[in-house]
């Protein structure tokens, strides 16, 4: 009987869900000199990897999947706690019909992407007002109304039970499935200065994560 209960305590620890890995403000949002409120969002980026006794591998079709419903989330996420969400303004139609705009989009995200290892190794560092995009971001701003540009991020990995089992026994096989960690990121509209970060990990309800974040940016 005691056994019993400790593996179902052990079972109940490994399921909940994972801690959220915090937020990090811009001086000026803490100040409350700087407020947002008006925002548009960037195309998703997300990747889905499956670890399996073999090694990893890419899974394009859930990758897709994936990016599809944080495009959702966020979207739903923002209006829920009450952001102005400007939409369609990077929809895929939109892109597509806008070489110019595509152009400078793609060059937008190269330099996230290219700044962003740094940010995710020193988040801490936003609220110091360390990280900036560059005053570029103005060629991105479809609306004077729009104060922010975000950014989302996504990680996920789906490991197999085989995996989970080779990996750690009864608790790696309990841990078995997909773990998301998602990558949030506000950036102003006019300087391109980062001003709010969030990072975090998520079970299947990824909404529930990205809603819990943006409580903490001020608007």
């Amino acid at each position: 009987m005691r056994f019993r209960l400790v593996l179902l305590l052990l079972a109940w620890a490994l399921l909940s869900p994972k801690g959220y890995a915090g937020e990090y403000a811009h001086p000026k949002l803490k100040s409350k000199e700087k407020t947002v409120r008006s925002l548009v969002v960037l195309p998703v980026k997300a990747e889905v990897t499956k670890s399996g006794v073999k090694g990893a591998e890419p899974m394009m079709q859930e990758s897709q999947e994936l990016t599809v419903q944080l495009a959702s989330a966020i979207a739903e996420a923002l209006k829920g706690e009450g952001f102005d969400v400007l939409e369609n303004a990077f929809s895929e139609e939109a892109i597509n019909g806008n070489p110019e705009l595509q152009g400078m989009l793609t060059e937008f995200q190269t330099r996230y992407d290219t700044l962003a290892p740094q940010l995710y190794k020193k988040p801490k560092d936003v609220t110091k007002g360390r990280f900036s995009l560059g005053d570029e971001v103005t060629d991105l701003k479809v609306s004077d109304s729009v104060e922010a540009l975000i950014i989302l991020r996504a990680s996920a990995v789906e490991t197999t039970k085989a995996k989970g089992f080779l990996s750690g026994g009864l608790g790696g096989l309990i841990r078995s499935g997909r773990s998301t960690e998602y990558y949030l990121t506000v950036v102003d509209s006019h300087s391109g200065e980062i001003l709010f970060f969030a990072n975090g990990t998520a079970g299947d309800d990824v909404k529930k994560g990205i809603s819990k974040s943006l409580r903490k940016l001020p608007h």
